[in-house]
């Protein structure tokens, strides 16, 4: 009879054992699905933030490029310009020059005295 005794000692153990790993498995199991939900949120939000500041350094460098290029083309079309009225203006001068040339006296009058 002891030995029936213990027997069911054992036994009840044993059921008292598995039932406190089938607990632990369930609240093991509940506890990594709220990391994993808890996580994902995060991810989510991590997601969207990097996302959006991706978004915003974009932005604000495009339009800084944008503007800069703008002004580069405008300060090459001026160039240019100028460089055309020089070229004008030199052309101009020589044109002055040849016409001032040939309506010369090539030997002017002596002043009397």
């Amino acid at each position: 009879m002891a030995e029936s005794s213990h027997n069911t000692k054992i036994e009840t153990l044993i059921k008292q054992l598995e039932e406190e790993v089938r607990r632990l498995s369930t609240a093991q199991q509940l506890e990594l699905n709220q990391a994993r939900e808890a996580s994902a949120i995060e991810i989510k939000t991590l997601s969207e933030d990097f996302d959006s500041r991706l978004y915003a350094i974009t932005l604000e460098y495009h339009s800084r490029i944008s503007d800069l290029e703008g002004t580069i083309e405008y300060l090459k079309e001026l160039n240019f310009a100028q460089r055309l009225m020089m070229e004008d203006s030199l052309g101009y001068v020589k044109e002055l020059e040849e016409k001032l040339s040939t309506t010369r006296d090539p030997d002017p009058p002596e002043p009397e005295a």
